[in-house]
């Protein structure tokens, strides 16, 4: 039997608080990660072991107009990339190009995938006893 009860939207802990102030005033993860009380092992896989709302309280603090672009749908982001390279390209710099073609290359996005993946299209295959000719050495100007 499935329980179907609502759970609550996780709200950030003093604990997040404290890891997100102590990173964003520059200290290291690991031992701020071991000072507020996780284990060694979780604390050395640097920022994947920092929960997420840390790093979202994190972001938060340092730059949270990077929060609004997270929220924009495809056709929008697809938008924003178009005009930063136009930028970037009027400009004659290639500062954030990086950024944007991986943005780009999102599955959602997929903005520099080919229209076609089709390498070659047979038209008029050859009939099985002429491949078999073909591959035998058998043909009509062939003489035996």
């Amino acid at each position: 039997m499935m329980d179907h009860r609502r759970t609550k939207a996780k709200k950030p802990t003093e604990r997040h608080e404290r890891i997100a102030e102590a990173l964003a005033a520059g200290e290291e993860i690991q031992s701020t990660m071991v000072a507020e009380g996780y284990n060694v092992h979780q604390a050395r896989q640097g920022l994947a072991g920092v929960p997420k709302m840390a790093l979202r309280l994190l972001l938060e603090k340092t730059n949270p107009d990077l929060l609004e672009y997270a929220q924009l749908d495809g056709s929008s982001l697809k938008s924003l990339i178009i005009g930063r390279l136009g930028k970037n390209v009027a400009e004659g710099r290639d500062g954030g190009v990086g950024s944007a073609k991986q943005l780009g290359a999102l599955k959602e996005l997929n903005l520099f995938q080919a229209d076609s993946l089709v390498g070659v299209v047979i038209v008029n295959a050859p009939g099985l006893d002429e491949s078999a000719k073909l591959v035998t050495g058998d043909s009509e100007t062939h003489e035996g």
